[in-house]
């Protein structure tokens, strides 16, 4: 029965390392500059986001942005990128939300 015990204990441990990658994917980190203007009801954001993705090899990527917000200016790497509004499927209902595909810049 103590056998047992420990070679579960054992899978247990050796499942993080059986996951695929994009499982175990580093999280999104955020670096951002917030400037808001009560008298003009605005908020600005600056900031830089670094996401893996799950094909590096992409022209596109996608994200979801609340509906009350624009994207002015993007960069990918350092490179300005196309971006487009469009409808983005999910597996989470996101309520007031709209799509962003973004071009990836090419080099």
């Amino acid at each position: 029965m103590q056998g047992l015990r420990i070679i579960a204990l054992l899978l247990l441990l050796t499942i993080p390392i059986l996951l695929p990658a994009e499982v175990k994917s580093k999280p999104p980190s955020y670096d951002l500059k917030v400037s808001i203007e009560p008298e003009a009801s605005t908020i600005a954001v600056q900031g830089t986001v670094e996401v893996a993705l799950e094909d590096p090899a992409a022209s596109t990527f996608k994200f979801n942005l609340h509906e009350t917000l624009a994207v002015k200016k993007l960069l990918v790497n350092g490179k300005e990128a196309t971006f487009a509004y469009a409808p983005i499927e999910s597996q989470l209902p996101l309520p007031a939300s709209r799509g962003v595909v973004v071009n990836v810049p090419l080099g």
